[in-house]
């Protein structure tokens, strides 16, 4: 029987169907998201010590102007991502959270957004030009009142830097010296060192609760 529909049209129906239910859900967002990485690595680079992009005032802007200082932390500062007008935690752009950090839970959360922890012992090589970098993990000890933890990232330089909650970002460490090694550091109360991670930028997804929250 004669359907009055263009040759091939009934058969193309299903196809056109499966293909469209391949453009949808989850195999879209999972395109989406290796162009967008592909993207990113294309433009990336290892982060470099500049601590105008965090501390206030912003360059060029009125002097009584807030931007980023408070409103980011160390976490923050560790991803070189801006998470304006909430300070990261890690863990939390996956829905979960710790408020009595030690080296356990946060390298569990810090691995929920991207992070990807080193084994004690391996030095990882990377490779020149990448924008893979290190960060570090530090937390204070457990018999202390209030528990917190810190990070440290290496830049491009070859050295160092860190930002203390809503402080500012510096390159030396509590005795001011230049940080050579967040090991051998001067890290003040967070004497517990937890480890090393690799930090993809383009892998990694970050978040916070409101500002002021908990640092």
């Amino acid at each position: 029987m004669h359907t009055g529909l263009p040759g091939g049209t009934l058969d193309a129906v299903p196809y056109r169907g499966g293909v469209n239910k391949l453009l949808s859900g989850k195999f879209l967002q999972g395109l989406l998201k290796s162009l967008r990485r592909a993207g990113c690595q294309l433009t990336c680079q290892a982060p470099k010590y500049e601590p105008q992009r965090w501390n206030d005032p912003w360059p060029g802007s009125n002097p009584d102007y807030v931007c980023c200082q408070g409103q980011s932390n160390c976490y923050s500062y560790a991803c070189n991502k801006h998470t304006y007008p909430t300070p990261a935690q890690p863990g939390y752009s996956k829905g979960t959270f710790t408020a009595a950090p030690d080296c356990q839970g946060i390298t569990a959360r810090a691995i929920l957004d991207g992070l990807v922890a080193i084994p004690p012992g391996v030095h990882p090589a990377i490779p020149v030009g990448s924008c893979v970098y290190l960060a570090a993990l530090c937390v204070t000890p457990s018999n202390v009142v209030v528990r917190d933890y810190h990070w440290y990232r290496k830049d491009d330089n070859g050295r160092w830097s860190h930002k203390v909650g809503p402080g500012p970002v510096s390159d030396v460490d509590n005795a001011g010296q230049l940080i050579t090694d967040p090991q051998t550091a001067d890290r003040g109360p967070y004497t517990v060192f937890c480890g090393f991670f690799t930090v993809d930028p383009c892998a990694i997804t970050i978040d916070g609760p409101d500002p002021g929250d908990w640092w």
